[in-house]
């Protein structure tokens, strides 16, 4: 009993709190270290740009490993692949007739096309993982960076709860630390669930 509860419960606990404890550090370094309200660039975005390129490698190195949930983790993949892009959007932003959905566009198409193309491999990818330990937590994380983030960083918001004291940093704090810790929860998520299909954490 009591070994069960320091591997499933103990341990798992103090290592993630001290991932998102370690993370969300990258807050205060931009703050006072490097001066930075969080910007596109800052290292709190960066960390975010990270995180979904390992994520999205992650899953497509899975895809490629296991043939029978190939279709499935590839979509997954590309979705993080597509949410990586958009990241990057300050890159495309300056360029004439170009930006993120430019490049999002023919990622996605291609992983429709081909989880139409292998729906019961498709199927069978997706049904594996939503049915992993892992997937909760990846549940909450998404949550968290797509809809918690968003609707507490609304510019309405924090100019109305601070009125003539209002600095957009404010908000800028709120919003891209809901998100880092979001995308530290995925993170976490893609982690376990490669360690339970490889008996392997990293590449």
């Amino acid at each position: 009993m009591y070994k069960y509860l320091l591997h499933k419960i103990i341990l798992p606990f103090f290592f993630a709190s001290l991932l998102i404890a370690l993370v969300l550090s990258a807050i205060f370094i931009d703050i006072f270290i490097f001066h930075n309200p969080i910007n596109e660039i800052s290292l709190t975005e960066s960390l975010q740009e990270l995180f979904l390129l390992i994520i999205s490698l992650t899953f497509f190195s899975l895809a490629r490993q296991y043939k029978n949930y190939r279709a499935g983790l590839f979509l997954i993949s590309a979705f993080f692949g597509s949410l990586f892009l958009r990241e990057l959007d300050f890159l495309f932003d300056p360029l004439p007739y170009i930006s993120w959905f430019t490049f999002v566009l023919p990622l996605v198409l291609i992983a429709l096309f081909y989880a139409l193309r292998n729906q019961e491999n498709c199927l069978n990818g997706l049904q594996h993982f939503t049915k992993d330990s892992s997937f909760p937590l990846m549940f909450c994380g998404l949550l968290t960076v797509l809809v918690f983030s968003r609707i507490i960083g609304m510019n309405i918001i924090w100019q109305n709860v601070l009125q003539q004291d209002y600095a957009r940093v404010v908000k800028n704090v709120i919003e891209e630390g809901s998100e880092l810790f979001g995308y530290t929860l995925t993170l976490l998520a893609t982690f376990k669930y490669k360690y339970k299909l490889t008996g392997k954490l990293f590449f």
